[in-house]
């Protein structure tokens, strides 16, 4: 595989393994900011600027689930970060 193919393959598992991480961390610290309570029960209100965006968050949260089905790729993505930064030190 080419240096090329492999970054761009390394750049794709990246953001695929990690997205409901990101999400799950972009909820909390959303929540955080605008001071609501978060809950993996059900949504819970939060209003800020007068709009509630509790169900949003919720829906971000909840995509944290989907690491399950995610965590492998994310685990491919290390491995492929690893053999970029091997042939980068070899080059």
């Amino acid at each position: 595989m080419t240096r090329r193919g492999l970054v761009a393959a390394a750049i794709i598992t990246t953001v695929l393994g990690w997205a409901p991480l990101a999400s799950v961390a972009l909820a909390a610290a959303i929540g955080l900011l605008a001071g609501c309570r978060g809950g993996h029960g059900a949504a819970q209100p939060c209003l800020v600027a007068g709009i509630d965006i509790g169900e949003g968050l919720y829906a971000m949260g909840v995509t944290g689930w989907l690491m399950l089905a995610t965590a492998p790729i994310a685990f491919v993505s290390i491995g492929l970060w690893a053999i970029v930064a091997v042939r980068s030190l070899r080059d």
